[in-house]
């Protein structure tokens, strides 16, 4: 089954959402080539938008970024990270840990990010 999406209807985002949960990791979307491939390969195909899904494609944000990730995240490779922070120019902090660190307040990666946002105001 393929579904087409043409509009950014509710129901388009609902069954978009849908497909992504069906993906086993998240940076398959990267190793896919695109995101368009990737969502072809489970059913999902939207004509000429899925690029823009990619966040490297994207180019710098135009805000300050940090992008914190462990070191042993099996889930993401550490090598995305690097490659976004590379082609953006966002700071990257590389931790020990893993995938869900970044959000345990106990972590280095939870430590590193509130170390760059400063104190608490």
């Amino acid at each position: 089954m393929k579904i087409l999406i043409v509009d950014d209807e509710p129901v388009a985002r609902q069954r978009i959402e849908r497909a992504l949960l069906q993906l086993s990791e998240g940076h398959q979307i990267r190793q896919a080539g695109n995101a368009k491939e990737a969502l072809a390969a489970i059913g999902v195909e939207v004509p000429e938008r899925w690029a823009r899904a990619d966040p490297v494609r994207a180019g710098a944000p135009g805000v300050p970024v940090l992008v914190v990730h462990p070191t042993d995240d099996e889930t993401v490779p550490v090598a995305r990270s690097r490659e976004y922070a590379a082609a953006t120019g966002c700071e990257l902090v590389e931790t020990v840990g893993n995938h869900r660190d970044p959000i345990d307040p106990s972590s280095a990666a939870w430590a590193a990010a509130a170390r760059w946002l400063g104190p608490a105001r």
